[in-house]
């Protein structure tokens, strides 16, 4: 027998999972043990991507009836789930959050810098400025701040030039 158990799912109980879930639960990586004890001891820990199909796994596992209608139907919904359908509603409620734009802003910024810092080692700093400046002006607001920007540089540099 296959006994694997889950961090922080089913309750910390074992499952034993059959042949076809066993082949599946390896190919996740995931650690199978001869007994429930060493299971539980040793749980496999659960990433972002593999959280649906554990679910599936725990459901397909504690609902077997033995009532083939029954089952059929915890079969449905373990497929369901594992297809990812609750994934898009967490995500529509991601992009509802402001920390996930705070953190698409701090992406983009980081791209940014890696770009100029690259165009800097090159020696091609002018035409990425002038390509940034010409993306930037595109979006509505950023015209005033990329002006102000470069009136900041200009200042910069008459300032060191004295």
């Amino acid at each position: 027998m296959f006994w694997v158990a889950w961090k922080g799912y089913n309750g910390g109980k074992a499952l034993s999972l059959g042949t076809v879930e066993q082949a599946e639960a390896e190919a996740f990586g995931m650690h199978g043990y001869p007994t429930a004890a060493q299971a539980q001891a040793k749980p496999n820990s659960v990433n972002a991507v593999d959280k649906v199909q554990v679910n599936a796994w725990i459901v397909a596992a504690n609902d077997i009836t033995g009532n083939p209608a029954a089952d059929a139907g915890h079969a449905a919904e373990a497929a369901g789930s594992a297809t990812g359908l609750n994934a898009i509603g967490d995500l529509a409620s991601a992009l509802g959050q402001s920390g996930t734009w705070v953190r698409v802003a701090k992406v983009a910024i980081g791209a940014v810098l890696v770009v100029v810092g690259l165009a800097r080692m090159t020696g091609t700093e002018s035409g990425v400025a002038t390509a940034a400046t010409a993306a930037a002006k595109s979006v509505p607001g950023v015209g005033q701040a990329v002006r102000g920007a470069k009136a900041a540089g200009t200042a910069v540099k008459k300032k060191a030039g004295s």
